[in-house]
């Protein structure tokens, strides 16, 4: 396990968990017109709504209620 995570890291320049953590808010930018932001929360596979907000805003610099109103 320690292996592939410092061959990930050395090779894309991140952690496992902070990639797929990205890649679960780009989903689900997908799933924000036509959901609550907590049922897109757990429809890409967040356990908890404040680790997705935390990560949403990490990726994208705001909170998911405020890109849901943006795209409005």
């Amino acid at each position: 396990r320690e292996h592939l995570s410092r061959k990930f890291k050395s090779r894309f320049n991140t952690s496992v968990s902070d990639y797929l953590s990205r890649r679960r808010v780009i989903e689900s930018i997908k799933l924000l017109p036509h959901m609550s932001v907590t049922e897109a929360c757990y429809g890409v596979g967040f356990r908890n709504p404040s680790v997705y907000i935390a990560a949403f805003k990490k990726t994208l610099g705001c909170l998911p209620s405020e890109y849901k109103k943006q795209q409005k």
